[in-house]
């Protein structure tokens, strides 16, 4: 049995290049030429079966629609992740607070620092430390002492934990009627000190004879 000769419209409709896309004789009616079911049954055995199409020729490509819908899926994960990386990009890191000695505090007049009673003393008070450009002024307050009684005072090098000698005499401490006391020293000196720490010490006594010596308030002078 010979075949049907391909007519010059069949193979005119096989070089379409939208010919690819229509599968199954109801094609016919979508393709841009009109041709009889024989031209058309012949124009598509000259060339191979499209293996994308369903059989269905109303159904699309389904080839096409995988790789349009893996086009969006890159799409969508790309703006998604931009968007995290621009949020997380745009939190401020917290910045560290900064830590607060319960030694020391500031004022207008100089720095302020604690000057604590030994065990058994009742008497509690402040150092305030304002330095100049040629001299320093320690001024010490103290609350709680006997009525109308004298104290010597020094710097000393060191510290309260790790006492050390005598650097500077201060004025006395000498408390009023209520057990209070202000004292206020100017020395020609620069704070604070290179290579070393200070503290000072309120005594026991008005002198440095026998147990009159004893440390009765210390309070360092650094943080």
């Amino acid at each position: 049995m010979t075949s049907s000769p391909v007519s010059a419209r069949s193979v005119r409709s096989s070089s379409w290049p939208g010919s690819a896309f229509c599968c199954g004789a109801v094609a016919a009616r979508r393709c841009p030429d009109t041709y009889s079911r024989l031209e058309l049954q012949a124009g598509i055995n000259s060339r191979p079966a499209p293996v994308t199409c369903s059989g269905n020729a109303t159904t699309r490509c389904r080839a096409g629609l995988t790789s349009v819908r893996a086009w969006v899926a890159v799409v969508a994960f790309a703006v998604c992740a931009a968007a995290c990386g621009a949020t997380s990009g745009s939190s401020p890191s917290p910045s560290p607070s900064p830590e607060t000695s319960s030694n020391v505090s500031s004022s207008p007049s100089g720095l302020i620092f604690k000057l604590s009673p030994e065990p058994g003393v009742g008497a509690a008070g402040t150092i305030t430390v304002t330095v100049a450009p040629a001299s320093t002024t320690v001024e010490v307050k103290v609350a709680g002492l006997q009525a109308n009684s004298s104290h010597v005072s020094h710097i000393h090098l060191g510290s309260c934990q790790q006492r050390g000698g005598i650097a500077f005499a201060l004025k006395p401490v000498v408390a009023d009627g209520q057990g209070d006391a202000d004292a206020k020293s100017t020395l020609n000196l620069v704070y604070p000190p290179a290579g070393s720490t200070w503290y000072v010490v309120v005594h026991a006594g008005p002198d440095m004879q026998g147990s009159n010596a004893s440390y009765l308030l210390c309070g360092n002078l650094f943080s």
